[in-house]
This record gives C-alpha cells, structure tokens and sequence, in this order.
C-alpha cells in the first residue's frame, strides 16, 4: 500500500526534519569560520571556505526546490534515542574539529595525515548533522524522487563557487555608492568618518582612530550575486501561478536593498572593531558569518516576494 501524502497539519513538522540539520550547519560555520583561516598549507586546498559555503548555498536551494514542490519527507521523525546518539557523536566531532582547526592555524598543517583527519571529522560533522532527524535511507530516498532538484542546486553551487572569484573583482568598480553610504553613517555615529579610495582601486573606511582596507574578498559582494542565482531559480521554477513580472520587480528592488546592507555590514564591522579589538574586526570580516546572515536574508525576501507575486487560486484551476 502506498504511504499516504502528507496532511497540512504534518507538512510543516516535517518541512523542519530539512531544515533543522541545514540551520545547524550554518550555526556551527558562524561559530567556526571567525576563529580559522588557513592559508598556504595543504589543508587550505580541502579547507576552502568558498566550497563549504557552497555546498550550504546547495543544501538550502535543495531544500527550498523540495519545500516549494511540497515534496516533505514522507519517513517517520527519527526516534528521539538515535536522534540523540547522533547529536553526541555531532557535538564530540565538531568539539574536535574545532579544537583541531586552531591547532592548524597555530601550527601549520604540512603533513597529509592531518589533513585527512581534519576531513574525516568536517565529514562526519555533516553527515551526523543530517541523520539528526532524517536516517539515511530516506535522505537516498528523497534524493531520488527529486533528483532534478538536486542536479539544479548542484549546478547553481558550482556556478556560485567557481564565479565567485570574477565576482569579487568587480568590487572596486561598485563600491563607491557603499563608501559613501558609510560616510553618512560614520559621520552620524561615531563622527568624524574617514574613507576614501586607494590608488588601487579597493576602499578604505572608518574613523580617525580606526580604519579598515575592505578587499574584495571580505567585501561580500558574492552574497549578491548569491541572491540574484536563488531569486532568478524561483522566478524560471515558480510554477504557472507566479506572476514573474511582479516577482521580477521584488528581485530588482532586493538587488538594490541587498547594496545597501552590503554598506551597512561594512559599518557593523568598524563599530565592533572599536568596541572589540581591530583584530576581532579583521576576523568577523573573513568569517562566513556574513555569508550565512545574508543567505537567511535572501531565503525570507525571496519567500515573501513570491508569495506576494502569485496569482490568487481560482475556481477550476490545478492546485
């Protein structure tokens, strides 16, 4: 007998059992990623930052193609004995990946054996994570009836990672309006704003006791552009209901309001820096932290602007 489709009242219960192992995942990077950065060791290969975030951006467009087809796991939630099994074997290897990640940036990682066992535990972080509510089989088994769906967020993070490079180089040619948006700022609070463009090209902001060189590899320009690759696969996969003109309007007005916070991240991050330490700042700006908030903000506008851009149900008409 076939298994029953899911009823209103259980869908979003087990819409969770996708979401939960993805926010946690994207928690565990923020705590990580301000504390580690490798830079030319072997592990800095493995280690790529833009890969990790990657395959989050992938999970999340996965999970958002899946809750948008209405396709929730059809499995039981794991019982509460395995779950919890799993989230000690989860926190006891994220405890030592952790503490294994600042030995590596103290110490320097040359030997392979370390690496591998720096990727056995980011593996077992992950998968641990994801058998947290799910068991295996039925992450194979909704793979499978969505397997389009995956080869699209596999295709769409592929494309975010390996553009992202040529992204960041457009950085001196659009930051203008940014730096600019934080001198009104800065001059307001703390005052005194001190920023201006070097002959290079890449901007610097601040105040007279505190200035930072925004690169384009902390300037999070690539947030945008990951915002323009999920808004873009909502408006061709929205279904016949979506009315795309207006969608597109809500992705353009997004576009120009994901600038603006681009501007005001960079003036979040000179007030830490006076607040904590220029150290701290430096940290935070080379962290996924930035990544993971923008990626939130880009899954809540995108949901509301498509449920705003669909056309009302009418009598006769699908569901």
């Amino acid at each position: 007998m076939n298994s029953p489709a899911p009823t209103p009242s259980a869908t979003g219960p087990r819409r969770l059992q996708l979401v939960v192992p993805l926010v946690l995942l994207a928690v565990e990077a923020c705590l990580l990623t301000p504390f580690v950065e490798f830079d030319d060791s072997q592990i800095a290969l493995l280690a790529n930052p833009l890969v990790g975030f990657g395959a989050v951006f992938g999970l999340t467009i996965f999970v958002y193609l899946v809750c948008l087809r209405n396709d929730a796991p059809l499995d039981r939630v794991t019982s509460l004995g395995r779950s919890l099994t799993w989230a000690s074997i989860h926190l006891l290897a994220f405890i030592l990946l952790f503490i294994l990640s600042l030995r590596l940036v103290q110490l320097g990682a040359d030997r392979w054996v370390v690496t591998g066992t720096w990727c056995v535990l980011a593996l077992i972080v992950g998968a641990t994570a994801m058998l947290l509510t799910m068991r295996a089989s039925a992450w194979f088994k909704l793979i499978l009836r969505n397997r389009w769906q995956a080869v699209i967020a596999s295709v769409l993070a592929a494309s975010w990672v390996l553009l992202t490079p040529s992204v960041r180089e457009l950085w001196p040619r659009v930051c203008g309006p940014a730096i600019k948006i934080n001198s009104v700022l800065l001059d307001q609070f703390p005052g005194k704003a001190v920023t201006g463009i070097r002959p290079d090209g890449l901007p610097v902001v601040g105040t007279r006791k505190l200035q930072i060189l925004v690169t384009s590899s902390c300037s999070e320009l690539e947030s945008v552009f990951g915002f323009c690759l999920f808004g873009g696969l909502i408006l061709v996969c929205g279904g016949h209901r979506l009315n795309r003109a207006k969608f597109a309007v809500f992705l353009l007005l997004g576009f120009c309001v994901f600038y603006v916070l681009l501007a005001i991240r960079l003036y979040g991050l000179v007030l830490f820096g006076l607040a904590h330490s220029p150290q701290g700042c430096v940290a935070l700006a080379h962290s996924r932290v930035g990544s993971v908030a923008f990626l939130g903000v880009t899954v809540l506008y995108c949901t509301v602007a498509y449920r705003w851009a669909r056309r009302p149900v009418v009598a006769g008409d699908a569901a």
